[in-house]
């Protein structure tokens, strides 16, 4: 491997929104069993918000690291 690819896999940032999607499904599918009927309801509003709450916490992160 050369030193540019080593040092960009060190560089890697995580990527909150996808996090947040992939979560905020889970635990969508989960209400949705628990409070509704309907699983593709759960997991699109499941979707929804962990795609929100993932966008918050990655411009967060982002303003932090341009602060260092």
């Amino acid at each position: 491997m050369s030193q540019d690819t080593q040092h960009h896999l060190k560089k890697r940032k995580p990527i909150y929104t996808a996090t947040g999607i992939a979560l905020g499904a889970g635990l969508g599918l989960v209400a949705s069993l628990l409070f509704f009927d309907n699983l593709a309801l759960g997991l699109v509003f499941g979707a929804a918000v962990g795609l929100v709450i993932g966008a918050v916490v990655d411009l967060q992160a982002h303003k932090k690291r341009g602060k260092q």
